[in-house]
């Protein structure tokens, strides 16, 4: 699901540590903070693009779910999916759909849209994205969505 972000993360990530390790050798203070920077940047920009991945397949999960849930043989349960608009939702209420409200995997998803929201209008993630633990949260986090009933 993840795994083309990841390689592409990884190849940048080594060249951009390569050349601030190249920089700190040669005690370029001025090129380490901007490869620190450009470092940091690109953390939030591969972080953004998980995001924007797993959002997409959320929405598809949910598009599958209401459709099911409209040729439901109980008119009455038929009836209140009818109402919903997939296209009007906000993301957070089509997780809403596939989990628990209250439990850890829509609070998790809770909390990276949050970074996610500041990344979007200009503000970086207010801890440094791990890309590798996120796509791990994010596989896990799908694979139970994908299997609600």
């Amino acid at each position: 699901m993840f795994a083309d972000i990841v390689d592409a993360y990884t190849e940048t990530d080594r060249h951009l540590r390569t050349l601030l390790a190249v920089a700190d050798d040669v005690g370029d203070v001025c090129l380490v903070e901007s490869y620190s920077r450009t470092i940091e940047l690109n953390d939030n920009a591969y972080f953004f693009l998980l995001i924007a991945r797993f959002e997409s397949v959320v929405k598809d999960l949910t598009k599958q779910r209401i459709k099911a849930m409209r040729a439901h043989p109980d008119v009455s349960a038929s009836r209140a999916w009818a109402v919903i608009s997939h296209d009007a939702l906000f993301f957070l209420n089509h997780v809403a759909l596939l989990t628990d409200k209250g439990g850890s995997d829509y609070r998790d998803v809770q909390e990276l849209y949050q970074d996610r929201n500041a990344i979007a209008h200009g503000r970086l993630a207010e801890t440094k994205p791990n890309v590798a633990m996120i796509v791990a949260k994010l596989s896990g986090i799908l694979s139970r969505l994908e299997g609600t009933p």
